[in-house]
């Protein structure tokens, strides 16, 4: 190659490095369109730069300010249309009481900020739940459900389908052998993490048996245990937490999951107990 061509070669690599230069890359420009839809204005690498002056600034505050109101808005709104929905379809009778201006502030600080339509109407029924019984639903209760996202939910609906009412997970197979009933063990962590699950592993719950059995009452499906000395029952089970309680309260509506009922019965035979399942029509199975 002769020096001429060496030349031009390489001026033809400084000019696209140039080029390269003064182009955003795929990330930025998605970045800019992004923030410019969300906060309405324009988010460009060259339209924040201060070389781009106060009025442009100024004008950036103004549509941020408009934007997120309106955002906020539309957020509060949908979930109070949530709310009326609900209690056209929730029978629950009203309580005398007033709703304190607190739990209210408290609730529209997160309610504006719940964009997603799948959880605004979960948002709804918590308003509507706490209008029929005032100071019914804690600020705890609030603060885990503003962690949580539609797949929380939908997990919360998973594990509730194996949650005794009081408030327990009755372990079968050691520490945690949830996996066939949709429930692995990532899931429990990540409910602790949300505050929806006591954090201890290794917790058992001791229940007085006075005539050598009892009855655990899964929403109308029942399993029955009896032993022939005991007359305490020690079962390992992870806790719900009192916000966690609350929600399961609210919105676990699904049966129980017989076949984990089977499995936790099953689970405690070789300890010499005997179980038998009573069916939500009535009916005795072994």
């Amino acid at each position: 190659m002769s020096d001429e061509e060496a030349e031009v070669v390489g001026g033809g690599t400084e000019e696209n490095t140039a080029a390269g230069e003064g182009t955003p890359s795929e990330a930025a420009s998605r970045i800019s369109e992004y923030m410019g839809g969300f906060l309405g204005a324009s988010y460009a690498p060259d339209a924040i730069s201060e070389a781009a002056g106060k009025e442009a600034f100024h004008d950036r505050f103004n549509h941020r300010m408009v934007s997120l109101g309106l955002r906020r808005q539309h957020n509060i709104e949908a979930i109070v249309s949530a709310a009326y929905e609900a209690t056209e379809t929730d029978a629950a009778d009203l309580n005398d009481g007033e709703i304190d201006s607190d739990w209210m502030a408290r609730f529209m600080s997160y309610a504006e900020q719940v964009g997603n339509t799948d959880m605004q109407p979960v948002w709804g029924y918590v308003l509507a739940r706490e209008f029929a019984a005032p100071g019914s639903i804690g600020l705890p209760v609030l603060t885990c459900l503003a962690n949580m996202t539609p797949s929380d939910i939908d997990l919360w609906e998973r594990i509730g389908r194996i949650t005794y009412g009081e408030g327990y997970v009755f372990k079968v197979g050691g520490r945690n052998q949830f996996e066939r009933f949709n429930v692995a063990r990532a899931d429990i962590m990540q409910l602790q993490d949300l505050g929806l699950l006591q954090d201890a592993q290794d917790l058992s719950i001791t229940f007085g048996a006075e005539t050598k059995g009892l009855t655990f009452d899964f929403r109308g499906t029942q399993i029955i245990l009896r032993h022939p000395e005991n007359v305490l029952f020690t079962l390992p089970a992870y806790k719900l937490s009192s916000a966690g309680l609350k929600l399961f309260e609210l919105l676990i509506t699904a049966p129980v999951d017989e076949n984990y009922l089977r499995a936790f019965g099953s689970e405690l035979k070789p300890k010499g107990y005997d179980y038998r399942l009573r069916l939500a029509d009535g009916s005795l199975v072994e």
